[in-house]
């Protein structure tokens, strides 16, 4: 195993145990979570940020979510459908 994700895994163990700790006075705050040395190593930040954010996948298709209806419309068609028909004189 690598050096460097050996102190990475090291780092990510510290954090979770500090977090993990029952008694609130002696668990990590927010603050000291934020500038723990896991959360700043580069490596993992890089990484973090691919998984959240990953690189859209080019199809050439239009997206998705543009081709749904709101959902109010479709309401509108359900209360249509389900309404009785009017009678024609």
């Amino acid at each position: 195993m690598c050096v460097c994700v050996c102190v990475c895994v090291r780092a990510a163990k510290d954090m979770v145990r500090k977090l993990l700790v029952v008694d609130p006075t002696k668990r990590m705050s927010i603050q000291e979570a934020l500038q723990h040395t896991w959360l700043q190593d580069p490596a993992m930040l890089e990484e973090a940020q691919a998984l959240m954010y990953p690189a859209p996948i080019s199809t050439g298709a239009e997206p998705a979510s543009s081709r749904k209806r709101r959902r109010e419309d479709h309401e509108g068609e359900r209360a249509a459908k389900q309404a009785p028909p009017t009678p024609q004189p």
